[in-house]
């Protein structure tokens, strides 16, 4: 069997953990999230929005495993898991432009998610015809 879709795993796979490191802390700590990423801080009521934005990132990145791990069975998730990069670095680079190192961050990992992605579906196993 190829294994040519293990580049591309084990990045999602790193953007994943990225992910989770950035976001998951500011579901039970916004304040010091917040603080931490040298953000201004927030009026309490605020937090709550912070901590729950924080959570949809997480599930977001959730989402994101079954295409990284098998991106010849869900093709579908692989390529939204490519394409959730590009569409999240458009936001912070293009209307929120003071936060644009998450942005650079998903344009980054969306530039070596796609030709990965490209390479490994050229690759994929074909089943013999008979």
């Amino acid at each position: 069997m190829r294994r040519s879709h293990l580049p591309f795993t084990a990045a999602v796979l790193a953007g994943v953990l990225i992910d989770l490191a950035l976001h998951l802390p500011a579901v039970f700590q916004p304040a010091e999230a917040l603080a931490r990423l040298g953000q201004a801080p927030a009026a309490s009521p605020d937090l709550r929005w912070v901590a729950f934005a924080s959570w949809l990132a997480v599930l977001v990145a959730a989402f994101y495993l079954p295409g990284g791990l098998a991106p010849y069975r869900y093709r579908l998730g692989a390529w939204l898991a490519v394409w959730g990069r590009a569409a999240c670095a458009a936001f912070f680079l293009l209307l929120y432009r003071d936060h644009t190192a998450l942005g650079w961050l998903n344009l980054g990992l969306f530039v070596v998610l796609l030709p990965l992605l490209v390479v490994a579906l050229r690759a994929r196993p074909r089943p013999d015809v008979a």
